[in-house]
């Protein structure tokens, strides 16, 4: 069976810290994050800020924030503060160059590989319900056999859901039901999501949106108004589609 941790402390799990080095890219990932000792002593897979390109800073956290308040095994995560001669000693000798700002960074997981499909009878179904009715919600369908996002601690035998930042799309859910690694999950019945989880996701949703998640955004990051309240909208209002496979758009 899978190992539970009692969650952390909120200021633990997330918050603001400053980055004092970088070390190198990470080994995976399409946005090429780095890894970075923080200044709490703890090192971090960090995607820097990107002037004019922080709507997958804002999707991290936001479903961060929500996915850990509904008991998903997603690492510690802070907004990881990069100085300007940090990111000029970085640039001047790598080709991935980065810009100075606010980062969103999730804490590295000692020991862990990226989960295989050999191991999903290892993990309760209650979790990998709860896991795709998650991802319906949050609209991220990059979640697939190729490229599952999750990491697994041998170790432990521990999951860790992590990479929310291709969430948010706007409509049609074909790709999602088609793709998703836990999709077997789902009854073949319209009314497929459980009302408790979606009641659970309203909860959070009245608790955590707008307030005091929008309050915690960076105002760098915030540059795209619309399309964060248009995603706020669909969260809060998603729920009472449940007996829908369908994104449906709340305009």
């Amino acid at each position: 069976m899978i190992n539970f941790t009692m969650p952390p402390p909120p200021e633990q799990e997330f918050g603001r810290i400053e980055a004092l080095e970088l070390k190198r890219l990470a080994e995976r990932g399409a946005m090429q994050p780095l890894l970075c000792r923080g200044s709490d002593g703890a090192h971090y897979i960090l995607k820097p800020f990107i002037a004019g390109g922080s709507w997958p800073l804002v999707l991290e956290w936001i479903c961060a924030r929500l996915g850990r308040s509904l008991g998903l095994p997603i690492p510690n995560y802070r907004q990881i503060m990069v100085a300007e001669n940090l990111a000029e000693e970085w640039n001047a000798f790598s080709e991935r160059q980065i810009q100075p700002g606010v980062g969103f960074g999730s804490q590295q997981v000692a020991s862990a590989m990226e989960f295989e499909v050999s191991l999903t009878d290892a993990i309760p179904a209650d979790l990998r319900l709860r896991l795709l009715a998650f991802d319906w919600w949050i609209r991220n369908q990059d979640r697939g056999e190729k490229n599952p996002n999750l990491l697994w601690s041998a170790e432990t035998r521990a999951l860790h859901v992590i990479d929310h930042d291709q969430a948010g799309h706007p409509a049609n859910a074909s790709i999602f039901w088609g793709t998703h690694l836990f999709k077997a999950m789902a009854p073949a019945t319209l009314e497929w999501l459980p009302p408790t989880l979606a009641a659970e996701f309203s909860a959070a949703a009245s608790s955590l949106l707008p307030t005091p998640i929008l309050g915690e955004l960076p105002s760098e990051w915030t540059t795209e108004g619309d399309g964060i309240a248009w995603f706020i909208r669909q969260l809060n209002q998603s729920p009472n589609d449940a007996s829908h496979r369908d994104w449906r758009n709340h305009d």
